[in-house]
């Protein structure tokens, strides 16, 4: 007797669904308009990378959008423990991203809190660069409050959290791996950051956007490669070129998320040879970033295509 196939999804399921994963598209796309408005009124000027931009008036939408997409990467469930598990770790990271800015603000039409443009003042002082970097660092260290502010909330929401799963799988009694080594996995990621945050503090302000924007975008690689080898309903392990159902989205994912690690290797590569002052060698890391985002957008454009008829995943 064959297996009873489950019902279809609600509408209003799907619907809420499609359109909070729209939604995630239309995040990307919000901070790619802010970034290009912002380049176009500092005449053409554009930072060394997109995380720079949290210097500048792109701030609110930048730090909104990476906060977003956050949530929106762990309330979705990926299709297999594989996907769900590091989209949650990728959502995880996604928020420190924002709340801990890079240590690298040039003065490419950044103004500080009182509206001095440090450009201008850079140029006007007797030793420009010296006083830049002075300014610069000024300028860094001011946020010290905010990072220190909205870290300490997330690391206390993101404990309370991991608190309420762990007594939820106990009370349950959960026994799946699938459960337990992601939620382990997140739990590492947790203790390492609490850690380096309340005993290394110069260590954190310094590298941890850094590090935390590094793991993001290589969970979203893993996610992206994963969902090459996904499968039909009731089997999760497909190879790209199996010649079955889904087939063709599996070799797109697959070719997404080649081109991601290609890309960041080589654009990584080249810029690193590049001398400072070329436009490459000072702008390879925003090249990065932008591509990555760019195929994260199109990756979940039609991922969004792919399982627009699909509700939640099976237990």
């Amino acid at each position: 007797m064959a297996d009873a196939q489950p019902p279809p999804p609600p509408s209003v399921a799907l619907r809420t669904y499609g359109f909070l994963r729209l939604g995630m598209v239309a995040v990307i796309v919000a901070l790619a308009v802010s970034v290009v408005a912002e380049i176009g009124r500092s005449d053409g000027c554009v930072q060394r990378s997109i995380s720079a931009y949290y210097y500048t008036p792109t701030r609110s939408v930048f730090v909104g959008a990476l906060v977003t997409l956050g949530l929106c990467m762990i309330a979705l469930w990926g299709k297999t423990p594989v996907e769900d598990s590091f989209l949650n770790l990728a959502g995880m990271l996604a928020p420190v991203v924002a709340f801990v800015p890079t240590a690298d603000a040039n003065f490419c039409s950044i103004v500080t809190s009182n509206g001095t443009d440090l450009t201008e003042a850079a140029q006007k002082s007797d030793s420009a660069e010296n006083a830049a970097q002075g300014r610069t660092d000024q300028l860094i260290t001011a946020a010290h409050d905010a990072v220190f502010n909205n870290v300490a909330t997330l690391i206390f929401i993101i404990m309370a959290i991991l608190l309420i799963l762990f007594v939820v799988a106990l009370v349950r009694q959960w026994t799946q791996l699938s459960f337990w080594i992601p939620y382990m996995a997140a739990l590492l990621v947790w203790a390492v950051g609490a850690y380096m945050f309340w005993k290394e503090r110069p260590w954190f302000y310094e590298h941890a956007h850094m590090w935390s924007a590094i793991l993001l975008f290589a969970f979203i690689i893993v996610v992206v490669l994963g969902n090459a080898f996904d499968g039909t309903e009731g089997s999760w392990w497909r190879r790209p070129f199996d010649r079955m159902e889904g087939s063709s989205w599996r070799l797109a994912y697959l070719a997404l998320g080649a081109l991601m690690v290609v890309a960041a290797i080589v654009i990584s590569s080249v810029g690193a040879t590049r001398e400072t002052g070329t436009w490459f060698g000072d702008h390879w890391v925003f090249m990065i970033e932008s591509t990555l985002i760019s195929l994260f957008g199109v990756f979940w454009v039609l991922q969004t295509i792919d399982r627009r008829k699909m509700g939640a995943p099976a237990d």
